[in-house]
């Protein structure tokens, strides 16, 4: 029969393997958890540093706030010419001088009733801020136009005005068609300009000769007709 002591021992031994498996299983348990966790990305399984331990540790990085840009916003002011305000423009005064109008010469202006208008005008920006003029527009019969863009010599259009500056200018008109055909009939029109509406009376020149199509020629004195406010 085994001794009592040797069968002790015996259990002793049994006894310490057997408490070795369980804790071998227990650490293998615990890293397929982590790696399950890693694999699926769950975030609240702790790091293995923290594992056994029993700690754990608060964060200490602050949280982070969106970036605030340091450029200062872009107004629609700063960026958008302001448009002459119409209490400015109350304050300018036009005078229309005198307006002659000069029909083509050439076989193709002829038949398309084209003509070229001089129309001699006077403004005066009696207020105390400086003022634009958009460009004018000649109508009659319902048909307008603008003044010609491709007549940009001095003289031919109004600038920006100072306080109290007065300007005096031929604007350049070409016509064709019904507007021409209504301001030779009617020997009249109207003119727009400064944000109202001043008439024209028309004196109708001697068609432009053929080697001057472009020039209109000045404008003669004819009955003048003021706006005022």
């Amino acid at each position: 029969m085994m001794p009592r002591r040797e069968r002790a021992r015996l259990l002793l031994r049994g006894l310490a393997k057997l408490l070795a498996v369980v804790v071998a299983a227990g650490a293998i348990g615990v890293l397929l958890g982590i790696g399950l966790a890693a694999l699926t990305g769950d975030d609240d399984v702790p790091p293995p540093a923290a594992l056994g331990t029993g700690a754990t540790t608060a964060a200490t990085t602050p949280p982070t706030t969106p970036a605030t840009s340091s450029v200062p916003a872009v107004t629609a002011t700063g960026t958008t010419p302001r448009a002459t305000p119409p209490s400015a423009l109350a304050k300018v005064r036009v005078r229309v001088l005198g307006t002659v109008l000069r029909a083509a010469s050439t076989p193709s202006g002829q038949r398309r009733q084209r003509a070229r208008v001089a129309v001699r005008v006077r403004a005066e920006n009696t207020g105390t801020t400086a003022v634009t003029l958009a460009r004018p527009t000649l109508t009659a019969a319902g048909a307008s136009v603008k003044t010609d863009p491709a007549a940009d010599a001095p003289g031919t259009h109004f600038g920006p005005f100072a306080a109290g500056e007065t300007q005096a200018v031929t604007l350049r008109f070409e016509t064709a068609s019904r507007l021409t055909a209504q301001l030779t009939s009617e020997r009249k029109g109207q003119l727009r300009i400064a944000g109202r509406t001043v008439p024209v009376f028309v004196t109708v020149g001697s068609p432009l000769r053929s080697s001057a199509q472009g020039d209109a020629g000045a404008a003669t004195t004819t009955p003048t007709t003021t706006a005022t406010p």
